[in-house]
């Protein structure tokens, strides 16, 4: 799993209990994603953790997790990243908190000076250090050693 937010995120969690902010969030997730606005609220903490329970996720099924974080000011995610450091105390990459992206029982890599696009996005290597194509050619090795 890279940067999964398997165990939710705190912007969806803030986004979705405020009611300023959600109807926009709503209408930019449609208009510029075509996507269900739901699926923003399905990545709270409060859907997480009752999806969780009931769906435990199998402890035979060899996993790796990618954790990933940034404080880079030029990081595309560095507002979020920051949101989530200063009003949660939480390494984040600015979408997932590190905690956030591990499951339990698995293997759990964490890389800081990294942000949520450094896994799909080439960005500056003075924000990444690390782009696209090593970060998975890291974890397909890695999964080898599983």
């Amino acid at each position: 799993m890279m940067q999964a937010p398997y165990g939710g995120t705190p912007l969806a969690e803030d986004i979705a209990s405020c009611p300023e902010l959600r109807p926009h969030v709503d209408g930019f997730i449609k208009r510029c994603f075509s996507g269900d606005p739901s699926a923003l609220a399905d990545l709270s903490y409060a859907r997480r953790r009752p999806f969780i329970e009931q769906h435990p996720y199998p402890a035979d099924v060899p996993t790796i997790c990618l954790a990933t974080s940034s404080s880079h000011p030029l990081s595309i995610t560095a507002a979020a990243a920051h949101y989530v450091a200063e009003r949660y105390g939480e390494k984040a990459d600015g979408l997932v908190a590190q905690k956030d992206a591990a499951v339990p029982g698995a293997r759990l890599v964490e890389v800081a000076g990294l942000d949520h696009a450094a896994a799909a996005m080439k960005t500056p290597s003075f924000v990444n250090a690390h782009g696209p194509r090593a970060i998975t050619l890291a974890l397909v090795a890695l999964s080898f050693a599983v």
